[in-house]
């Protein structure tokens, strides 16, 4: 189908005439004519609404060490264990995505494990503050106890406990 011309009409010339020299660019006769829609003024954009940020919740984690790794091979070192790796891994995109982790604490029974210093630099490469209990007996309390003091000072917004205890 032929395009359909537009009907000339002075008004709407004049205008695309006067936009033309605004633009800079030599006008001359028997131009096309711009069509009224083309020729309108643009819309001035409105008040664009600002995107509030949700607060930035902060992250506490608790994590017993005990609990979880001998779920995994014995006498494999943390850093070769390839499921142990993949937890860790987990847990840290988990907090990531919770908010700002502002403490990451181990909690580790004194003397169980051969490798303990292995273990102990492993995480705290990782960021981990690795904390033991008195007299070297399970760490569960002293881990509640961390946990109870924390939230009394308001430490955290989110609490995440990595533990095997019910």
């Amino acid at each position: 189908m032929p395009a359909k011309k537009l009907p000339r009409k002075k008004t709407v010339k004049k205008v695309a005439v006067k936009l033309r020299r605004a633009a800079g660019k030599r006008v001359v006769k028997g131009v096309k004519q711009i069509p009224k829609k083309a020729v309108a003024t643009k819309r001035r954009p409105g008040p664009q609404k600002l995107k509030r940020r949700p607060p930035v919740r902060t992250v506490c984690v608790y994590y017993d060490f005990q609990n979880v790794f001998e779920e995994f091979a014995a006498g494999v070192p943390p850093e070769q264990n390839a499921g142990y790796l993949a937890t860790l891994n987990f847990v840290d995109r988990y907090v990531e995505s919770l908010g700002e982790c502002r403490a990451w604490n181990l909690y580790l029974r004194l003397k169980k494990y051969r490798n303990q210093t292995e273990i102990i630099s492993f995480h705290e490469k990782r960021g981990y503050t690795v904390k033991t209990g008195p007299f070297n007996k399970d760490i569960d309390t002293t881990m509640a106890a961390d946990l109870q003091d924390d939230g009394s000072r308001d430490a955290f917004d989110v609490c995440v406990v990595i533990t095997g205890d019910a």
